[in-house]
């Protein structure tokens, strides 16, 4: 997809949700600084000004254009499931979409007072993920974050995203129990704690690029995986079985010269040695993702049935 394409698709979107739902972007909004980045970029190119030449014009604007773009491409993608979004879930939609034209444009500019809008663009990523592949998916206001119905078995889904390296375990205890207190009564209802690790690998002044898609796949995988075992023992004592699956996803944009994002999934069997119910989860969740990578971390467990 072309710079130009991209903005000619995301305005289109931006003025049906205007027309037909009422929904404005906000004043200063990053959505609207983000498409002026990309417009300039645009223009710098048109005008065959060389990158080093360009970027050095103003302080971070590297930064500010990797970010506009890697953000318009997931906001374009979310909205295109708008059509999708049943009468039930469209209000809630709607309001958290409005909350995630808030958010500062700059990841370093984040804190604790500000990374709601990212964090629910997070739970909207994961909630388009299911409708693209066609589950019965509800958006939820509380928690959980996300229902989705499969197979006659439910799944509760909590979203939680990863603020600074430190808070992996924190964020993965916090999930775990908002899904034992508020989501696990119903007898063929599971939970899934999805984590945005994004930010466990830089800080938010940093971008990760790469000479082609194959070798961010390649190196991002490795580095999930190293994650993973690294903190295993920690990360994973804390499940049960009824929360079989943790979902790790890492999205981020991986070059300048296209407007795309690498965006990786990674499914972690909970058991660790213990009862596992992850062979249902796998069932399940055939679809959620063709090119899935999966951990496990149950042999030698026992597979319950």
């Amino acid at each position: 997809m072309k710079y130009e394409e991209l903005l000619r698709l995301l305005e289109n979107k931006l003025n049906n949700l205007k027309s037909s739902y009422k929904l404005l972007l906000p004043d200063n909004s990053w959505v609207t600084e983000a498409i002026d980045n990309v417009k300039n970029l645009i223009i710098a190119k048109q005008n065959k000004i060389p990158e080093k030449e360009y970027f050095n014009r103003e302080e971070l604007l590297y930064q500010k254009t990797v970010t506009s773009l890697s953000e318009l491409h997931d906001l374009n993608r979310i909205i295109s499931f708008l059509e999708k979004v049943d009468k039930e879930n469209l209000k809630v939609y709607l309001k958290k979409l409005k909350i995630v034209f808030n958010a500062p444009l700059l990841l370093m500019n984040e804190n604790s007072n500000s990374n709601e809008p990212r964090n629910i663009m997070f739970e909207l990523r994961f909630f388009s993920r299911f409708k693209e592949k066609e589950y019965a998916t509800k958006l939820c206001l509380d928690h959980p974050d996300i229902l989705v119905n499969t197979n006659n078995n439910e799944y509760a889904v909590e979203c939680k995203r990863i603020f600074q390296p430190e808070t992996l375990i924190d964020n993965t205890k916090d999930a775990i129990n908002q899904l034992l207190k508020y989501s696990l009564n119903e007898q063929r209802r599971y939970g899934v704690v999805a984590l945005s690790i994004t930010r466990f690998f830089h800080s938010g002044n940093k971008r990760f690029e790469a000479k082609s898609e194959n070798a961010a796949r390649l190196r991002l995988n490795y580095e999930m995986r190293k994650l993973v075992e690294d903190n295993k023992d920690e990360l994973l004592k804390p499940f049960t079985l009824k929360i079989p699956l943790l979902i790790l996803e890492y999205s981020d944009c991986a070059v300048i010269d296209k407007p795309y994002n690498i965006t990786l999934h990674d499914f972690i069997e909970t058991a660790n040695g213990r009862p596992s119910l992850f062979y249902k989860v796998l069932k399940d969740f055939n679809k959620f993702n063709e090119n899935l990578s999966v951990t496990y971390y149950n042999s030698p467990g026992t597979i319950i049935h």
